[in-house]
């Protein structure tokens, strides 16, 4: 169980403008208040949202909005980190510096939830709860806190950023391009 630091990544191609809040990824049970974090959306936004709880989901989090789009049906790569109660967002391989934040509480360590941990919903009271309509991709969950770097690198191997592609060699005049027939010593 991951308490203490964090890194939660995922590619998403969302269906658009959600009319309600929808989870990425999260391990959270609203009903069971067996809350502990979750990456979404935005309520009725194309924005993402990330909430993370170090009780049972009732007083102390932090619940932090991107101002960055990541639901406009295009593939988004999108995620938060957590390391010493610093909580930052990330979208396309950069930080987003510019987040609301709605509830900005202390937090040291989240709390040890015995919720399951969902991929395109989350969970109230064991039943699906804000099930996304959305292609997802390259869901990542680590026990530390990624670098910029790390995240940038990673945002661009997916879409083969990382390398460059030249032009189609042609064999040169005078090799063969059919092979020598014969006997050769």
């Amino acid at each position: 169980l991951i308490t203490t630091t964090m890194s939660v990544f995922a590619c998403v191609k969302g269906a658009g403008n959600p009319s309600a809040t929808k989870y990425v990824v999260s391990k959270l049970d609203v009903g069971a208040n067996q809350r502990l974090w979750m990456l979404g959306n935005t309520n009725a936004a194309q924005t993402a949202r990330v909430l993370l709880y170090d009780t049972n989901g009732t007083t102390v989090k932090k619940d932090y909005y991107s101002s960055l789009t990541v639901f406009d049906d295009a593939w988004n790569h999108f995620g938060f980190t957590f390391d010493s109660g610093t909580l930052k967002i990330y979208s396309q391989g950069a930080e987003d510096s510019s987040v609301t934040k709605s509830t900005d509480d202390a937090i040291t360590a989240l709390w040890s939830s015995t919720a399951a941990m969902t991929i395109g919903s989350a969970l109230i009271s064991g039943a699906v709860l804000g099930a996304i309509d959305a292609d997802i991709d390259e869901v990542r969950i680590s026990n530390i806190a990624r670098s910029a770097p790390w995240i940038k690198a990673t945002y661009n191997s997916l879409w083969d950023s990382l390398i460059t592609f030249g032009a189609e060699e042609t064999l040169p005049m005078n090799i063969p391009a059919e092979p020598l027939e014969g006997t050769f010593t």
